[in-house]
């Protein structure tokens, strides 16, 4: 798995509840959210990532979800054309932010083009890209043509699906080999270079971990991935995660990590 030593977080906003979700399981509580991602950026640190911290912005109810306007490979960030309208303003603040650490592309192709960052799932040269409700044919073609020039050793796979958000809701990578995957991500796609564990409907949300240097963050209370990750790492973190659950957030887009 790749080791990462930076990542930028942005604090929730107070107006989150006016974000998008799929989800009906009732509004999140602010504070409780605040917490939670408080002791998110707590276990960053641990795990020995430099962290920083982005004040919250209440124009994007969904901008604590700072994966998406950007992919970041090979210490280059490409900034994104997020498929949800609301979203698209969130590119202006990260552009500038990652401008100052790193080189920065545009996702370009014009007005046709869509991307997420939560679509987009590494596997160690191979690059698995969600075709979803957020992630078009274009986005992802401009999205390969990039990584080729950043990293021409990469493979990049379109992978349709249904069923969840984007393909990390889903499906995340335990071990570039070992595919964690929620049996409501629905993909016809097969991966002959890894295993794929699809774990029980009511475990279904554990399916995105978060695997960073020598430990996981894992969300808590789902017993078979907290298993199954004790036999592939040593530390093991347990974060609870119900706020962002609310709003289709999980762990993997709570951070960009490079």
């Amino acid at each position: 798995m790749p080791r990462y030593s930076n990542a930028i977080v942005r604090t929730p906003a107070f107006s989150l509840a006016q974000g998008i979700t799929t989800q009906a399981l009732g509004a999140p509580e602010i504070d409780l959210a605040r917490e939670q991602h408080a002791a998110y950026v707590a276990a960053l640190r641990s795990l020995g990532v430099e962290v920083t911290v982005l004040d919250a912005d209440e124009q994007y109810p969904d901008s604590c979800f700072v994966e998406d306007p950007a992919v970041i490979c090979n210490g280059v960030a490409i900034i994104t054309r997020p498929g949800a309208p609301t979203r698209r303003g969130e590119t202006g603040a990260i552009r500038e932010v990652l401008r100052a650490l790193m080189p920065v592309v545009e996702l370009g192709g014009g007005e046709d083009a869509r991307l997420e960052g939560g679509d987009v799932l590494m596997c160690g040269q191979r690059v698995l890209v969600g075709k979803s409700k957020r992630t078009n044919h274009m986005g992802i073609k401009r999205l390969a043509a990039h990584l080729r020039e950043i990293a021409p050793q990469m493979s990049v796979t379109a992978v349709p699906l249904e069923g969840v958000l984007h393909l990390k809701t889903g499906m995340t990578a335990l071990r570039p080999s070992l595919l964690l995957r929620d049996p409501a991500c629905r993909i016809e796609s097969r991966f002959p270079f890894a295993r794929t564990f699809t774990l029980p409907r009511a475990q279904g949300y554990a399916a995105n971990v978060l695997p960073i240097n020598d430990g996981v963050l894992i969300a808590k209370g789902y017993p078979l991935v907290a298993t199954l990750a004790r036999e592939h790492y040593e530390r093991v973190i347990e974060l609870d995660m119900s706020e962002f659950h609310k709003m289709d957030g999980s762990l993997t887009c709570l951070s960009l990590l490079w």
